[in-house]
């Protein structure tokens, strides 16, 4: 039984270190963070997970969204299951009449093939949301990313929440996070421009998303990360540091 254990912590830390770098398809995200703390990184076939196995969920998933992919109609299947590469996971017991969603951090209804769609319902995706911001203002924001993805062609996307230590939890050490964000890279021909949202969660006393737009300058100084780094750093430069509303769709 002794060596059992420990033959599955060396797996798991072997599997740590080996899983701390993405693969070349998603170092191409031009949005992507490069996340050094205690986590790690499991690539799926629509979105990539930074993975904290501490606070059981994603410090962060990250995306592209396409308009010829979003044509696409996926049926929804709602079958939330263990992640297969994932070493720690939450489970339905966890969220069992804890009184908390299971918050999707890369959304079903962004799924454009039945892979996708299951791996939308994976427990690494899932983070405890209050029903009233899950089904309220994160859903509002989810669709409006859907309608720049066919607005623009091709978007960027990183969801996440901030993790910290002394976070409530629910279950078997499920952290329940106080914040959310999102970060949307728009980098076409036509458009380059990005903004992030910030987001407390608890149910919104208003409808208008603008109310949560900040600066990605704003957001990686909060959570000490550096976002967008493939890009130069005079595009950096533009793209980080304000919002212009005018360029954004958001009526």
């Amino acid at each position: 039984m002794k060596q059992s254990l420990i033959s599955s912590f060396l797996l798991f830390f072997c599997f740590c270190i080996y899983a701390q770098t993405p693969s070349k398809k998603w170092q191409e995200n031009l949005v992507l963070p490069i996340y050094s703390k205690d986590s790690v990184i499991l690539e799926h076939e629509g979105f990539i997970i930074c993975y904290s196995p501490q606070h059981k969920q994603a410090y962060w998933v990250g995306s592209r969204l396409t308009a010829a992919e979003q044509v696409f109609d996926e049926e929804r299947t709602d079958k939330f299951v263990a992640d297969p590469l994932c070493p720690r996971s939450a489970e339905a017991k966890d969220y069992a009449k804890s009184g908390y969603d299971r918050g999707h951090l890369f959304p079903a209804a962004d799924a454009w093939t039945p892979t996708i769609m299951k791996e939308s319902f994976y427990y690494s995706n899932m983070s405890p949301q209050t029903p009233g911001f899950n089904r309220g203002i994160w859903k509002k924001m989810e669709e409006k990313v859907r309608d720049w993805a066919m607005d623009y062609d091709t978007i960027y996307v990183i969801s996440g929440c901030v993790l910290t230590p002394d976070l409530p939890t629910i279950g078997k050490g499920v952290s329940v996070p106080e914040y959310y964000y999102k970060v949307i890279l728009i980098n076409t021909e036509d458009y380059q421009q990005g903004l992030a949202f910030f987001i407390r969660n608890e149910k919104s006393s208003t409808a208008d998303l603008r109310k949560y737009v900040r600066t990605i300058d704003f957001l990686e100084k909060k959570l000490d990360l550096n976002f967008c780094s493939p890009l130069s750093d005079s595009l950096q430069q533009v793209i980080e540091s304000r919002v212009d509303f005018n360029e954004w769709l958001f009526d």
